[in-house]
């Protein structure tokens, strides 16, 4: 089976941009360090956002929800390393369900063939991951 056609709940956006947190002291660009078998937690949050509109010089920054997927290594989480899209975070009941919820990565767009829909999405959207929930994972206090 091509990776192209395993199933997967979802894909985490923006992994190349190190632009509304995505960026931390041993890291310039969390996203970049990402690979296939990382597992993330989505946490929502009310954050202000820095849009950069094709186009326009001057971005543009606004408040809003954002489902955030932070990488969790050794137990711990650590960096944010990109957002659920947009139109997930803008539904109430599902960003509520989301949070705190843990995914395994299982592909990088990047790493598709050239010139595949998946590839292009990917620097459409500056880094793409699928991934799938991990039921049952105790929550850490």
């Amino acid at each position: 089976m091509r990776q192209e056609d395993q199933e997967h709940d979802g894909d985490i956006v923006g992994l190349h941009s190190p632009d509304n947190g995505r960026s931390c002291t041993q890291h310039a660009c969390c996203g970049r360090h990402v690979v296939p078998g990382n597992i993330v937690r989505f946490k929502r949050e009310v954050m202000e956002v820095v849009y950069q509109v094709p186009g326009d010089p001057e971005p543009d920054a606004r408040i809003g929800t954002m489902i955030k997927a932070v990488l969790v290594l050794d137990g711990t989480e650590h960096c944010t390393i990109g957002f659920l899209p947009r139109h997930v975070a803008a539904r109430p009941e599902e960003a509520t369900q989301l949070h705190g919820k843990f995914a395994q990565i299982i592909e990088l767009y990047e790493e598709t063939p050239v010139g595949r829909m998946r590839h292009n999405k990917s620097i459409w959207c500056r880094g793409i991951a699928s991934y799938i929930f991990l039921d049952n994972v105790p929550e850490m206090e």
